[in-house]
């Protein structure tokens, strides 16, 4: 969420997150690397993590996430096994949907506390 926050002015920025954070919520982590049987093949959507990857932060392995982390992005998972998606693009478009449900669902805060302040509450 910290990447979110701190990008939070710039779409193509936010977007090149989301886009990792969905590549890895599927390939990295503990649950491995595994895509659904007729997704693009494996080493296209992880080139396609790079491309992203380097967008935002300007290498093309990126921060990335903990191997332990399961989900990037508070959201459940939808069922990627009922979609054929074949191609990159029709990837890209998934995610798009998927992002877009999320930033409806769920806003992004910053929670500053200050001395001896009631804590402020920043809104996106």
């Amino acid at each position: 969420m910290r990447h979110l926050w701190k990008h939070r002015d710039d779409p193509e920025i936010v977007a090149a997150i989301m886009i990792a954070g969905s590549i890895f919520l599927r390939t990295g982590g503990r649950r491995g690397g595994r895509l659904p049987e007729g997704w693009p093949d494996y080493q296209c959507v992880k080139a396609l993590e790079k491309l992203a990857n380097a967008r935002w932060d300007g290498n093309e392995y990126g921060p990335g996430w903990m191997h332990v982390m399961s989900d990037p992005f508070p959201a459940n998972q939808p069922d990627d096994e009922e979609y054929g998606i074949k191609s990159l693009r029709g990837l890209v478009q998934y995610f798009a949907v998927e992002h877009a449900a999320t930033l409806l669902s769920y806003r992004l805060v910053n929670i500053r506390l200050v001395g001896s302040e009631k804590p402020a509450l920043l809104l996106v």
